[in-house]
């Protein structure tokens, strides 16, 4: 079986997003399941496909640019980061055609949920969404006063 991840974040770049994304790779491989990664427009990278701990992960950029930042950006510059949710998943299913994987698993962000689920449409394949958090959006939400 061989599952492909569609990552928002990953290694070299280290965040508990990162180090769970890895430790999930590694835990599938240590039971005989082949996995690779394809990571976001907004995880820089050297190369267009590396080997890091025996993970091949492919990268859909290698500019520094578009990396992923905590800083507040303008209207239109998240606007301009949502449309790039279209080349992504173009990237993806090339990515699906070359590598045939069986199961497709989307980490976290609906920057790869989507383009999963339209991916896993298009070849008929099983997406696995996985959530890692939900961020509560009011005060009557969390307890607060």
């Amino acid at each position: 079986m061989k599952v492909l991840h569609i990552l928002y974040q990953s290694l070299p770049q280290l965040s508990g997003s990162s180090i769970r994304s890895r430790d999930i790779l590694m835990s599938q491989e240590e039971v005989g399941i082949e996995v690779i990664a394809i990571t976001s427009p907004f995880q820089a990278g050297h190369t267009k496909k590396e080997l890091i701990h025996g993970t091949t992960y492919y990268r859909t950029s290698i500019r520094d640019k578009d990396a992923i930042s905590d800083r507040s950006r303008p209207l239109y510059q998240r606007l301009i980061k949502l449309f790039k949710i279209i080349p992504f998943y173009r990237k993806l299913v090339q990515l699906i055609q070359d590598e045939k994987p069986d199961i497709l698993h989307a980490h976290a962000m609906f920057f790869c949920g989507l383009p999963a689920i339209w991916a896993a449409k298009k070849f008929n394949l099983p997406v696995v969404y996985e959530i890692r958090s939900l961020w509560m959006l009011s005060k009557a939400h969390n307890g607060g006063s």
